[in-house]
Parts: C-alpha cells; structure tokens; sequence
C-alpha cells in the first residue's frame, strides 16, 4: 500500500484488502486461516432480482383463496418472495 497516496482506492470490488477471523480476533493482509472473512474498501453488491410476471400471478392466484385480505398481506407476501430471491433471510 502506498501511504503517499491515502485517497487512492486500495482496491476493485472484487478484490480484498485484508481477512478478518472472528474467533481469533485478528484482521490479517493474508488468509492465514480457512474460516477468515474478507475484508473490502468498497461494499460488496450483486444485482436485485425482480419478481417475474409468473411470480406476481402464482401470488395473485394464492389471494383468490384468502377469504379476506389486507393490502399489506399482499406487501407482504411480495417481500418475503423478494427476500428470497435476493438472499436475504
């Protein structure tokens, strides 16, 4: 790392700048161990997956069966379809 230069980015995206492992409490330049995480100047981020016109409709179809229902059951339904796709929990 060149410490003339601090407002030079220290890396791409995709390229760690350092490990971390937390059972050890130690952040690293090297992957010492098989368990460290990777450490990155900027976030990390993937492209958002939609819900396709299939998707929307097998909700849709769901609701028809609802004897009754409120527009957030419907937000919700479509968030937790959303989460999943998007690898959220």
């Amino acid at each position: 790392m060149n410490v003339d230069r601090l407002d030079e980015p220290l890396s791409e995206q995709g390229e760690p700048v350092a490990w971390m492992n937390k059972e050890r409490n130690t952040i690293t330049w090297d992957k010492l161990y098989t368990d460290m995480d990777a450490l990155y100047t900027t976030p990390q981020t993937k492209e958002w997956v939609s819900l396709t016109a299939a998707e929307l409709n097998a909700i849709s179809d769901r609701m028809r069966t609802w004897n009754s229902f409120q527009i957030t059951d419907v937000y919700f339904a479509i968030e937790t379809l959303l989460k999943e796709l998007n690898g959220y929990e």
